[in-house]
């Protein structure tokens, strides 16, 4: 099936890359006698369909970056029929059991919950779970449109709470849970914008972090807070008890946004327009957090999720046209990309966005149609 499927790709019009369907055919089939995964996965490079042409997954410095289709299980998450036209997967426990996403319009956005694959409809936007099965985000608006409208919440066993805002607050977000039940997220000031805000279990208040301007986005179990200032212009992490400090930049990155963060390591993208290539997307970006060392992750798009083993998963491929721009991941220094089901034919591409603690397990989405996605052994 891949040997027809890059026939047909030899057959078509090559973009004006310089990768010729020719070459990339050549290449596909001197890699494909080697293993790179189990279960035959052949290490080829990125040649998914795009009208007009063939895709390549680009790196920073503007070569192809090869790519092996892993060996992963695929299953699609039923979809309830309010997410049926857009669903975007927004967060999921360590576990891998329970998966969490979004739909419907910014204005009236939908939730939904996969328990062990089954979903159930939630009537806010949830943005992280942890094994527990706690979910937190906010009710209102999923735009800045009206920062005021917007709540902090937390859901557990059915029961829906609002968190407390902070001492002259008239808005929220609750971003990040931890296995302890501590939720970070950010309270909306009228006068000076979003702060980081710390909900402690069971405080009955909660803390603002040191910082003006700072979204407080990702939660690690051992309490260290990572965020990022609302103009975009650089992350930080705040150690218990600690003022923020910036997070190191790779070299050649101006400044970096962090999405995600598990054990050891923190995800995310680097904003430098100068970096911005065929693809369309800023560089990845992982820390290490111990060592306080950052690092490039060519060829992987969009915002990147990490596991504790440091898996990093986005999007493999290229962002122009979308339906170039597919589910897969980072790992040791190769790119892979992940199986999508039969019939799955996405015109307007996809992504991995969220992944378990040991990085065996990914759920992702894709557009045009609206599909979820659960993998699963990787």
């Amino acid at each position: 099936m891949i040997e027809e499927q890059l026939q047909e790709y030899a057959g078509r019009t090559s973009p004006p890359s310089g990768l010729t369907a020719e070459r990339v055919l050549s290449t596909a089939r001197t890699r494909a006698r080697r293993s790179r995964l189990a279960g035959g996965a052949t290490a080829v490079l990125l040649v998914a369909a795009l009208a007009g042409g063939v895709a390549v997954a680009w790196s920073r410095t503007g070569t192809p970056a090869e790519f092996a289709t892993a060996a992963c299980a695929v299953d699609r998450l039923p979809l309830p029929q309010q997410l049926a036209d857009t669903v975007k997967i927004t967060g999921m426990d360590p576990t891998g059991r329970y998966v969490l996403a979004t739909g419907g319009s910014p204005a009236a956005p939908v939730g939904v919950m996969w328990t062990d694959g089954k979903p159930a409809v939630l009537a806010f936007t949830p943005r992280s779970v942890n094994s527990a099965g706690l979910v937190v985000g906010f009710t209102g608006p999923d735009t800045h449109a009206d920062d005021a409208a917007r709540r902090p919440v937390r859901l557990l066993g059915g029961r829906l709470a609002e968190l407390p805002l902070p001492t002259g607050a008239s808005g929220g977000l609750a971003w990040a849970v931890d296995t302890a039940g501590d939720v970070l997220g950010s309270a909306y000031f009228e006068r000076t914008g979003y702060r980081a805000v710390l909900w402690r279990s069971g405080a009955a208040a909660p803390v603002v972090l040191d910082g003006d301007g700072l979204y407080g986005e990702v939660l690690t179990d051992d309490g260290t807070a990572l965020g990022f200032a609302a103009d975009g212009g650089r992350s930080v992490r705040w150690s218990p008890g600690h003022a923020p400090v910036p997070l190191p930049l790779p070299v050649g990155v101006a400044t970096a946004t962090v999405w995600s963060a598990a054990g050891d390591w923190a995800t995310g993208h680097g904003d430098d327009e100068n970096l911005k290539g065929d693809n369309g997307s800023g560089p990845a970006v992982r820390w290490n957090l111990r060592t306080g060392t950052a690092e490039l992750i060519p060829g992987l798009l969009g915002l990147p999720v990490v596991s504790t083993t440091g898996v990093v998963a986005g999007s493999v491929g290229s962002a122009y046209p979308a339906s170039g721009k597919l589910p897969g991941f980072w790992h040791d220094g190769a790119l892979y990309a992940l199986r999508l089901p039969p019939g799955v034919r996405p015109a307007g591409g996809g992504a991995v966005a969220a992944i378990s603690a040991d990085g065996r397990t990914m759920a992702g989405y894709t557009q045009q149609p609206a599909t979820a996605l659960l993998w699963r052994n990787c």
